[in-house]
């Protein structure tokens, strides 16, 4: 079926009016919008700014396939290249901006070889975006909270810097001590009002423990609505009653799922679910 061409009058940054001859509204500026589509701006929710080598000549992938296998290949790269993770983060989320997304969520590395420089220059980079993107920062130990290369103290840079959530990473298969990683994230974000976004790769029943513990977590501190689980790729790989009562543990906690098809073809399925998550 053909679309309906309209105008649309926008009125301090919002649609105040939908429909034909708006364009002879007295003081109104047109833009010509071609025909085209026109749609809310997009939304990025699991980004990784601190990461990107855009604008750099392409380089084959070189990580092993586990998940430190990978952090150690960027730790090495970032060493080699050392490039300004301000300068780097700006490129991408200008490149973004183009394609029409204007809300990033960015999660930012901390631990004790970088300290907090990539946190610092991802808030520079926001602060000199601010009037075309928001920026949503995770303060994230991606080298685990409570092992030797972790940072127990470098999320709390929240407080000081101005991150709106803290970020966690395998509480099992990264510091092998779910218990304690997810104290330590739970209690910081607890303490200073923040969200939570934990990166969770650990597959099928062990993955599954962690999201109730995140569940547990999150009631106790009344944190619904402010706590997400990313890739959760765990969801897949379970059977389906266990499924549903982990649909229906994130749904009463108010725990948001960011997703994304694992790269090593191990979830035999998606989990799908007509209730918001």
């Amino acid at each position: 079926m053909a679309g309906t061409t309209v105008d649309v009058l926008a009125t301090a940054g919002v649609i105040a009016r939908v429909g034909p001859g708006l364009a002879a509204v007295p003081g109104a500026e047109v833009v010509d919008g071609q025909h085209g589509i026109l749609l809310p701006g997009f939304v990025d929710a699991h980004m990784h700014l601190d990461k990107t080598f855009w604008g750099l000549p392409w380089r084959a992938h070189a990580a092993g396939p586990s998940v430190l296998d990978r952090i150690d290949n960027e730790r090495r790269l970032r060493r080699e290249l050392g490039l300004a993770p301000d300068v780097q983060a700006e490129g991408l989320a200008r490149q973004a901006v183009s394609r029409g997304t204007l809300h990033i969520r960015s999660h930012v590395d901390v631990d004790t070889e970088i300290g907090l420089r990539n946190f610092e220059g991802i808030m520079a980079a926001r602060s000199r975006l601010k009037d075309i993107v928001s920026i949503q920062v995770v303060a994230f130990p991606q080298s685990g909270v409570v092992t030797p290369s972790g940072h127990r103290g470098a999320p709390r840079s929240r407080g000081a810097g101005g991150a709106e959530l803290i970020g966690g990473i395998d509480p099992a298969g990264i510091d092998r001590d779910p218990k304690g990683q997810l104290d330590v994230v739970f209690g910081i974000a607890g303490r200073h009002g923040a969200g939570v976004d934990i990166h969770l790769h650990d597959p099928g029943e062990l993955g599954a423990l962690q999201i109730r513990m995140i569940a547990e977590r999150t009631r106790a501190l009344g944190l619904a609505g402010k706590v997400s689980v990313s890739h959760a790729f765990c969801l897949g790989m379970v059977d389906e009653a266990e499924l549903g009562h982990l649909v229906d543990l994130l749904v009463d906690n108010g725990i948001s799922i960011m997703t994304n098809a694992p790269g090593t073809g191990r979830c035999r399925r998606f989990a799908t679910s007509a209730r918001p998550v």
